[in-house]
């Protein structure tokens, strides 16, 4: 390795010089108080030092560095190829930090009675956005309790709402409403639960449009707010 402008105060107490080439040897215990090469080096013994310098060489180089560990701001110029995982407290984008990034599973759970296999509940979290996405089937509808004006709630949303959520059923055909009703999921302000509205308004499905002689019934929905 190669070293210049290699400047070093302090005591030194082995310092061998031999000729063609010229080639200078610092003892392990060689003693510096600055060292100052092409880079940042911090180092009291003049061997340590120049092994921080071989490190120097790697970054600018392109070499490879085992467990790097980084404190402060890292700053990337190009393209970067990292093989592993990345732990930080947020990512800056260029706009703003990435503090949340989650990728993951809830468990839903219904009101009335209403029992259910639970096929698929997945959340993606990005940010303060939050996308849910579900599949319930074998429904059981048939031994729903409650008054009539309650509504179907479901709960378990892995992150309460800030403002009103809006999503869409995919499929919904225990209702006692005609074919080609529209319902549209909604998360209430403040809350991690979801209700199902149906119609052109915003009524939420109650026990009294619930049709109760389905024992396996279906329902299959998306839908993204903005977490509290």
């Amino acid at each position: 390795m190669a070293i210049t402008k290699l400047s070093i105060t302090g005591n030194t107490t082995s310092v061998g010089i031999s000729s063609t080439p010229i080639v200078v040897s610092l003892g392990n215990t060689a003693q510096a108080t600055t060292v100052t090469p092409s880079g940042n080096i911090t180092a009291t013994n003049a061997q340590t030092a120049l092994e921080q310098l071989d490190t120097v060489k790697a970054q600018a180089s392109g070499g490879t560095l085992t467990n790097p560990s980084i404190s402060g701001n890292v700053s990337v110029t190009g393209n970067a190829s990292i093989t592993g995982d990345i732990t930080a407290s947020s990512l800056n984008l260029g706009d703003t930090n990435l503090t949340e990034y989650v990728v993951g599973t809830w468990t839903p759970q219904i009101n009335l009675g209403v029992t259910l296999t639970n096929d698929y509940a997945r959340v993606v979290r990005i940010g303060d956005i939050c996308h849910i996405f579900f599949k319930f089937t074998n429904m059981d509808l048939t031994a729903m309790t409650g008054s009539g004006t309650d509504e179907l709630v479901i709960s378990g949303l892995p992150y309460s709402s800030l403002v009103d959520g809006i999503g869409f059923c995919k499929r919904i055909d225990w209702t006692n409403f005609a074919v080609g009703t529209h319902f549209r999921l909604s998360v209430e302000p403040s809350t991690a639960t979801i209700k199902i509205a149906h119609g052109d308004g915003y009524n939420n499905l109650t026990k009294d449009d619930i049709n109760n002689t389905f024992s396996d019934a279906h329902l299959i929905g998306v839908i993204t707010y903005q977490v509290a």
